[in-house]
């Protein structure tokens, strides 16, 4: 078995960093963990037909990562309530939505510690 360390990009698989991360009844201090869900696929109307299955994935993804974060217990962060993607390409972000994340997430960390 390998270490999320050790693997590369081809090499990831559901199994391969599980024993990583431990478990709730772990008792070893770890850091605190934030997770920022991946954001959810806007493409312009001339890609949204070839793209469809991509959009659906895209758009369950939240919910998939929140079953993570609540069987780890650790925090996640909708990133789709927050900014949006480009209305260009639907895809990337703009450096004023970054500006906006970077801004929710110093507050939001802020109340943390």
């Amino acid at each position: 078995q390998k270490t999320a360390y050790e693997i590369y990009q081809c090499d990831w698989s559901s199994d391969v960093c599980s024993s990583d991360l431990g478990s709730k009844t772990d008792k070893r201090a770890s850091p605190e963990v934030l997770v920022l869900s991946p954001l959810p696929v806007h493409l312009p109307d001339e890609f949204a037909g070839v793209y469809r299955l991509q959009i659906i994935k895209s758009e369950c993804l939240y919910e998939e990562y929140r079953k993570v974060a609540d069987a780890y217990g650790v925090r996640l962060i909708e990133t789709g309530s927050i900014i949006s993607s480009s209305i260009q390409d639907g895809v990337h972000i703009e450096a004023a939505e970054h500006r906006k994340l970077g801004t929710f997430l110093s507050s939001y960390i802020r109340e943390l510690i």
